[in-house]
């Protein structure tokens, strides 16, 4: 067995597994972006049906059944909660002033609510959008090659942004420059 042959089964198989993380990468992201416009639909048809008539909540149990699925979506695309304030009477006429996640209040018909949670549905759209179409960009595939001791530290839960990350991808970086010198000053000595 050859040396070259080794280096072509790897090569192969690298290529090979690229491919199909690359494919599988755009079917989840193109996914959650389909998930997420059916269920602003759903919500966009429930607000429909509250504007219309108040008392019409044919769709609240409709919503509140996809509520954990929604607030999924919206976390996995990294969006917080919108807080709203609000005041709820206290009794002999004081008022309790708070705060309320949109998120939390999804089946609810107010128009503010409503329209921090549409933000929220459009925010997530993009970012799964954006993800989706990243992943046949070359430009990320690049970033990402050379950027893997970062994003593998991140990736662990560990500060991707911090001095060890940072001197890491400075060692790598090295050790990539050092092995390309080995590499062609080995291919001219042939």
């Amino acid at each position: 067995m050859s040396d070259t042959w080794v280096i072509e089964r790897v090569a192969l198989i690298t290529v090979a597994i690229v491919s199909v993380s690359l494919v599988l990468r755009l079917i989840y992201y193109h996914a959650k972006l389909r998930a997420t416009t059916h269920y602003r639909n759903a919500y966009e048809r429930f607000r429909e049906a509250t504007a219309s008539d108040p008392a019409n909540h044919s769709l609240y149990a409709e919503l509140l059944e996809k509520q954990t699925e929604i607030v999924k979506l919206f976390k996995e695309a990294q969006l917080s909660p919108p807080k709203i304030s609000y005041v709820e009477p206290a009794g002999y006429g004081y008022v309790h002033p708070t705060r309320v996640s949109s998120w939390d209040n999804l089946h609810h018909d107010s128009a503010e609510l409503q329209l921090h949670n549409m933000h929220s549905f459009h925010r997530a759209m993009g970012y799964f959008r954006a993800r989706r179409n990243e992943t046949i960009s070359p430009v990320f595939w690049i970033e990402s090659l050379v950027n893997w001791p970062r994003l593998l530290l991140g990736f662990l839960g560990f500060n991707s942004e911090g001095a060890f990350a940072k001197f890491l991808q400075m060692i790598v970086w090295i050790l990539k420059f050092a092995v390309g010198v080995l590499a062609v000053a080995n291919s001219m000595n042939v």
